[in-house]
């Protein structure tokens, strides 16, 4: 019952936290989803293109598919 209690307020929170995956509460997330950085408990946007951008939102880690980094920017450009 506590297990069941747990995930259900979980996926309330993730809902109250916009593109959240995983969250500790209401106000705290404690995992993006694909395409945005965790900043400060928030998720904020990674550039376009980009699927992982880790604690910069301004400088992408890893490319969408069709993308390629250019480590210079940290953008994805699509090829």
């Amino acid at each position: 019952r506590f297990l069941w209690l747990s995930r259900g307020l979980g996926d309330v929170y993730k809902r109250q936290i916009p593109n959240c995956a995983t969250c500790r509460d209401a106000r705290t997330c404690t995992q993006c989803a694909v395409g945005y950085a965790l900043v400060g408990g928030r998720c904020k946007a990674c550039p376009s293109g980009c699927d992982d951008c880790g604690v910069d939102p301004a400088r992408c880690l890893r490319c969408a598919s069709f993308h390629v980094l250019d480590r210079g920017t940290g953008r994805c450009v699509p090829f």
